[in-house]
């Protein structure tokens, strides 16, 4: 039997989880563009685009895809792990590169990186064609954007 695409209610109930908070961070990097548009630094650049590209938007394509890819639902429990992990990473790596402490960024890194293993881990034996693989290279891409980030901070102290 072929599972449908089309996520169920419950499916986008639990993404839930990921979606207010990747709403909240697309908002709040807009909030925060606007704010010191007439006075830029270079760290509230690089801060409002990972509030939009990584918490906003990567973790909106994530939920998007997870609850699109794994049927039945990935459990209330796993989504909510994902979540922390994803979120408390982000602020972690945030807070650490805007207040200059390389090791909150770190330890917001492998939190990050936890994460992307718990997403990975949802999906696990899903051989969904195009769509899974997709999935799994914007998880590769985000990994390999940490890792860069994370070797940049540590020239940058």
């Amino acid at each position: 039997m072929t599972a449908s695409f089309a996520p169920r209610g419950d499916d986008l109930r639990q993404a839930q989880l990921l979606l207010v908070p990747g709403v909240i961070g697309v908002i709040t990097g807009g909030l925060i563009a606007a704010a010191v548009a007439h006075a830029p630094t270079s760290a509230m650049v690089w801060l409002v685009a990972y509030l939009v590209l990584v918490v906003g938007v990567a973790q909106l394509a994530l939920a998007i895809g997870q609850a699109l890819l794994t049927s039945p639902a990935v459990g209330t429990a796993q989504i909510r792990f994902e979540s922390l992990l994803f979120n408390l990473g982000s602020a972690g790596v945030m807070a650490g590169t805007v207040g200059g402490s390389f090791p909150l960024v770190v330890a917001g890194a492998l939190l990050f990186f936890g994460a992307l293993g718990a997403f990975l881990f949802a999906v696990h034996g899903i051989r969904r064609g195009y769509a899974a693989h997709a999935y799994r290279a914007l998880i590769a891409f985000l990994a390999i954007s940490a890792l860069v980030g994370l070797l940049l901070s540590a020239r940058s102290v």
